[in-house]
């Protein structure tokens, strides 16, 4: 978001809150500052360098696969689990029940278009997405289910399978992540999955379903936005076209409480569908980050561990089978190794001894009571620009559309293809900006432009999905929305 100020020397105040005393712990910086770093004259100049190579190699107008094969069906587009070449045999055996579920459906066509990646042709450590594709015979374009599966499970975690591995091949193909301490969690997950797809075996639910909301309104200028732009926009249009047979309800401000977090998450409350937009807490050089980083703030009069929501606050009771949560927040997803986003020195700051996935999501999914269909959530730091853009409309029809395609029954990956398409807009407008060199230290208006896009493209990119791609939610009947 931006503070006013003259032209140029806008500050820059990144979301995210440490948990450990409660400050903003990513310095301010001016819109010329972060327009600079998008320019390539700081560390992050590799960030352009790769957005070149997509444009020109892999975003297309939309996620098509040759033929005309359908996306929903996995028979038609197939399914994929990538293993780390030196994968851990207990966890493919773990996983026995989901693959032969998937294998089921989606190998009715050929046995090409079920694929379980394993061993030699696994994921081999530094492999490049480009060369992990060449290595097994797909091409460049449209997917081709009949070289690689459209739905890809990626098995490990971002130390064995990088998240720069994930965001690569999610720009064309529909990924999802699964990472767990203990071969006993994989296979947790992967039992919910057949139990909660076996229980309604594609038959549309006709009893309502459940959508929540759960936003916090704290005194700092992020949280406002999340609150009235974010959530308060996409509240106002399911609304006004509300989407028959869900039931919306939210937990807003003074309401938005630990208790109300943790009802939502395994208690009565628990919905079908949450949606939630806070602080994410941030502990960079803590003992404590393993386990409590991206920690969900809560409503408080001041940031502290007491007011927040992490993997230790869901009880071995609570019944979270069957949900599909989608958590706006830092690190709500996962945290790199390295932040490329600091360092004005032209140093990239350590984030953390060496990647990890959340602990919050990780709970969810492999819960004893039955896990979570998917968690989808952000790597590293959320900003506000992935709604608001400088001095204009909140931009929330991404947000709005992702959603409705979940409820409507979509997969979740395929749903989550409109947040590419909106990193390769922004991918793109960001590369005219630099080639044409419209950027010009004098001109604040134009400086602001690049900053947004640089902050729009990278934030869109680091969205991810942890779970198997290929999950949805029971469809309702009938699952139409209530025209505008």
């Amino acid at each position: 978001m931006f503070r006013n100020n003259q032209a140029g020397d806008e500050l820059v105040v990144f979301n995210g809150i440490s948990g450990i005393d409660g400050s903003y712990p990513f310095p301010r910086m001016t819109v010329a500052d972060l327009a600079a770093r998008g320019r390539g004259e700081r560390q992050d100049g590799r960030f352009l360098e790769k957005l070149q190579n997509w444009i020109r190699d892999r975003i297309r107008p939309s996620r098509e696969t040759r033929d005309g094969f359908l996306p929903p069906n996995l028979g038609d587009v197939g399914w994929g689990a990538i293993f780390p070449r030196a994968g851990d045999p207990k966890i493919r055996a773990a996983l026995r029940p989901l693959l032969d579920w998937r294998k089921g459906q989606a190998a009715h066509l050929d046995e090409g278009r079920y694929r379980e990646l394993w061993g030699e042709d696994g994921y081999s450590r530094g492999e490049s997405m480009r060369d992990f594709l060449l290595r097994h015979g797909a091409e460049f374009g449209a997917v081709d289910p009949r070289r690689m599966p459209y739905y890809l499970l990626l098995v490990g975690g971002p130390d064995e399978i990088p998240f720069s591995f994930q965001y690569d091949l999610d720009v064309r193909y529909a990924v999802g992540r699964l990472d767990f301490d203990s071969p006993s969690e994989y296979a947790v997950y992967a039992e919910s999955v057949v139990a909660a797809e076996k229980a309604w075996n594609g038959s549309p639910s006709t009893a309502e379903r459940r959508m929540s909301f759960f936003c916090p309104n704290k005194p700092d200028k992020a949280s406002r936005r999340m609150r009235n732009e974010l959530v308060g926009g996409l509240i106002s249009r399911f609304d006004a076209a509300p989407l028959r047979g869900w039931s919306p309800q939210a937990l807003l401000d003074d309401d938005a409480t630990r208790e109300g977090l943790c009802d939502l998450l395994g208690g009565d409350g628990t919905p079908d569908f949450l949606f939630t937009a806070c602080h994410g807490l941030v502990f960079r050089g803590d003992s404590r980050q393993r386990e409590k980083q991206g920690a969900l703030l809560c409503q408080t009069d001041a940031p502290s561990l007491d007011a927040s929501v992490s993997a230790e606050e869901i009880s071995d009771q609570a019944s979270v089978h069957g949900l599909i949560a989608f958590h706006f927040a830092c690190f709500g997803a996962g945290t790199p190794e390295l932040d490329l986003n600091e360092g004005g020195d032209r140093k990239a700051i350590r984030e953390a001894e060496k990647p990890f996935t959340a602990r919050l999501p990780q709970r969810l999914l492999a819960h004893p009571n039955g896990g979570a269909l998917a968690v989808i959530g952000h790597v590293s730091r959320a900003w506000t620009f992935s709604f608001s853009g400088f001095g204009k409309n909140p931009q929330i029809n991404t947000f709005e559309d992702v959603i409705r395609r979940i409820l409507r029954g979509e997969r979740v990956g395929q749903a989550l293809e409109l947040f590419n398409l909106s990193f390769a807009e922004k991918a793109a407008h960001l590369m005219t900006l630099q080639e044409l060199e419209e950027i010009a230290p004098s001109n604040g208006q134009r400086q602001g432009q690049f900053a947004v896009a640089y902050c729009v493209a990278k934030d869109a990119r680091n969205y991810v999905v942890l779970g198997d791609p290929a999950v949805r939610l029971e469809p309702s009947q009938p699952a139409v929305a209530t025209p505008i």
